[in-house]
């Protein structure tokens, strides 16, 4: 077979022995070719039966991939290689031995996670108020099903009561008496079963010759368990992935396990990044010298040779006295005027991406409502859509009534802006619209006098319908006081986006309907993910590559997130950086607004203020006239 595609590092993973063999595979290093290559080569050099081989991979997408090239190699034989998730190779399992599994039929009705399952439960009325009990029925549903800790230090009735347990056992109960099931409910069931059948055990695991388990660092407890065991007999197994790249600690990923790997098998590292630029590489290496001691340490080196530059730090001027809506204003301005010359220089948008560590927060809305602005396309991942926006909604639904072109979608909405009026009364009043007399009648005499208020409003609109301004500052002025402090500041930057968006309309009819395009414009290109820039979570974006990145917003309460405490959580954190400056290729941009009235008390991410950090970035301030001492910008370490 034909090696020569592969540099040294991959043909050694490749042709590596069978047995318990550990692939660390760097960001941008060929991961997926050398995986490809060694299930071809094991299948054509070594003879081995393609359905004797099971890959798991992480997504579906990845295993189609990845199926894809196996065949471009291996031609039809490639069919017979199981290629899939762990999930659905346990569902076959399953639907293949459901008598032994003790199911009542191989027709297994799916459940997206197990608050589905207590929905189905007849106590479910005395459950679903009551947060700590449900806490409780989750930790039991996790440690028995997914072995979060699997071991003898966690006593699951300790961490429980009596009615946690009772409820536990009867969804189980339930479960297996309809046929109801979870995706990590069949982890947990085959995991049980080799557990408890010798037989069975013997069975499955001397049919698989070679099992690879993609991004390994990801897999929790109990999926490490069961592919000790599903190996048990011949002994081959070769977990793929990186521990700098392990962020799913939230999903139960035991990146430590994957880690602890290292001592017992052969190790091969893939170490050079075929995707970023030398100085994206060395900055991202950098990044992860946070975590030294508690990882597998690599050398990587860029394998590209254009030329590079330090990708940059610009720090912005954050000014804690200025007017609400503007504290972060510079940086979002900039960033959306950087995506706006990139795109109408000619760089395909889908090659431009804006990473964050939650979307939900008010800078990436905020950034939405500015590229909505510029009438450029965008995709959200890992969050909601501004269009999806409940203030936004609000307005238009507002707006839709005063211009007398409402639908009862519309007046629901309203009506359950109104104190006291739940989806149920909403439903109810809504029957008598538009006659607000009559609705009024209809709705419930505690909310009449709020629902009469409201209505004046509403008739003051329809008065002003020609005037944009003064119908959404009307509006404005009702809907500020129904919300609570938090989302007041929020409702407020989106009244200004809209008011720039329907500036110029010739009546409020016209700025909805020309809003309205623009969103069907925008929706448009979701069919071409080619013509949208992606805003998005770091998570969302592992796995990818663009051309252009920007990583807004990195202060010490977002990167590392706000509620890490411990240091295990503080180095998960750390490996979300360096997921996120890893995606990029050619153009790297870090940000962050700075409190320039108490510049060197700094909430700029620690994950920046190291000095061989720092020396691997183009420093720029931005409108800040400051000698700059990165050294006063460190923050006592929460490790």
């Amino acid at each position: 077979m034909d090696l020569s595609k592969l540099n040294a590092q991959q043909r050694e993973v490749v042709m590596a022995s069978p047995g318990n063999v550990l692939c660390v595979a760097s960001a941008g290093s060929g991961k997926t070719l050398a995986v490809v290559y060694k299930i071809a080569y094991e299948i054509s050099e070594r003879g081995m039966a393609p359905d004797s081989i099971v890959a798991m991979t992480f997504t579906n997408k990845a295993a189609t991939e990845m199926r894809e090239r196996v065949q471009a190699r291996i031609g039809r034989m490639a069919n017979e290689v199981y290629l899939g998730t762990i999930h659905k190779w346990c569902l076959l399992q399953i639907r293949s031995h459901w008598r032994e599994f003790k199911m009542l039929s191989p027709k297994i009705r799916i459940l997206d996670d197990y608050a589905d399952v207590l929905y189905c439960l007849p106590d479910y009325e005395k459950i679903k108020d009551n947060k700590k009990l449900q806490e409780k029925i989750s930790f039991l549903a996790n440690y028995f099903g997914r072995c979060v800790s699997y071991n003898e230090d966690i006593d699951p009735n300790a961490s429980s009561d009596g009615d946690a347990l009772r409820i536990y056992e009867d969804m189980r109960k339930f479960q297996y008496e309809n046929n109801v099931w979870t995706f990590d409910d069949f982890i947990y069931l085959v995991h049980k079963h080799l557990e408890d059948s010798e037989y069975y055990r013997k069975e499955i695991s001397s049919k698989i010759r070679l099992l690879i388990v993609d991004e390994a660092q990801d897999s929790n407890r109990l999926q490490q368990l069961l592919a000790a065991k599903l190996t048990s007999v011949h002994g081959n197994l070769m977990a793929v992935g990186d521990d700098y790249q392990g962020i799913y600690g939230f999903r139960h990923a035991n990146v430590e396990g994957f880690v602890e790997q290292a001592k017992e098998a052969s190790v091969y590292k893939l170490e050079v990044n075929y995707r970023s630029l030398q100085g994206i590489v060395e900055l991202g290496q950098a990044v992860i010298g946070y975590n030294h001691g508690v990882q597998i340490d690599k050398v990587v080196a860029a394998g590209r040779t254009d030329a590079s530059e330090k990708p940059t730090l610009l720090l912005f001027p954050n000014d804690p006295g200025a007017r609400t809506g503007v504290l972060v204003e510079n940086e979002i301005k900039h960033v959306a005027r950087w995506v706006s010359d990139k795109v109408y220089s000619g760089t395909e948008p889908h090659e431009i991406a804006i990473l964050f560590r939650s979307v939900r927060g008010d800078f990436s809305r905020l950034l939405q409502a500015e590229l909505a602005l510029m009438r450029i396309p965008y995709v959200v991942r890992g969050g909601a859509n501004i269009m999806n926006d409940k203030h936004v909604k609000a307005v238009i639904a507002a707006c839709a009534v005063a211009g007398n072109f409402a639908i009862k979608k519309d007046w629901m909405h309203l009506l359950k802006l109104v104190p006291g009026i739940g989806a149920v009364g909403a439903g109810k009043i809504a029957s008598g619209q538009p006659d607000f007399p009559l609705m009024v009648s209809i709705a419930p005499p505690k909310v009449r006098d709020d629902l009469s208020k409201f209505f004046e409003v509403l008739k003051t609109m329809v008065t002003q319908h020609n005037s944009t301004e003064a119908c959404l500052n009307t509006f404005y002025r009702w809907y500020i006081d129904t919300l609570d402090r938090a989302d007041q500041s929020m409702a407020v930057k989106i009244m200004s986006m809209l008011l720039a968006a329907f500036e110029g309309s010739a009546s409020l009819t016209e700025a909805v309907q020309n809003f309205q395009i623009n969103q069907q414009e925008m929706a448009a290109h979701k069919k071409d993910k080619s013509g949208r820039v992606v805003i998005g979570t770091i998570h969302s974006s592992k796995g990818l590559e663009f051309e252009n990145v920007w990583i807004p917003n990195v202060h010490d309460e977002s990167l590392p997130w706000k509620l890490a405490k411990t240091k295990k959580d503080l180095q998960e954190e750390c490996r979300c950086f360096y997921v996120a400056i890893t995606r990029a290729k050619n153009e790297l941009n870090i940000s962050c607004s700075l409190d320039t009235s108490q510049i060197f008390n700094s909430n700029l991410s620690r994950f920046l203020t190291r000095q061989d950090v720092l020396d691997r970035l183009e420093l720029r301030p931005m409108g800040m006239h400051l000698d700059f001492r990165p050294a006063e910008f460190v923050l006592e370490d929460r490790c």
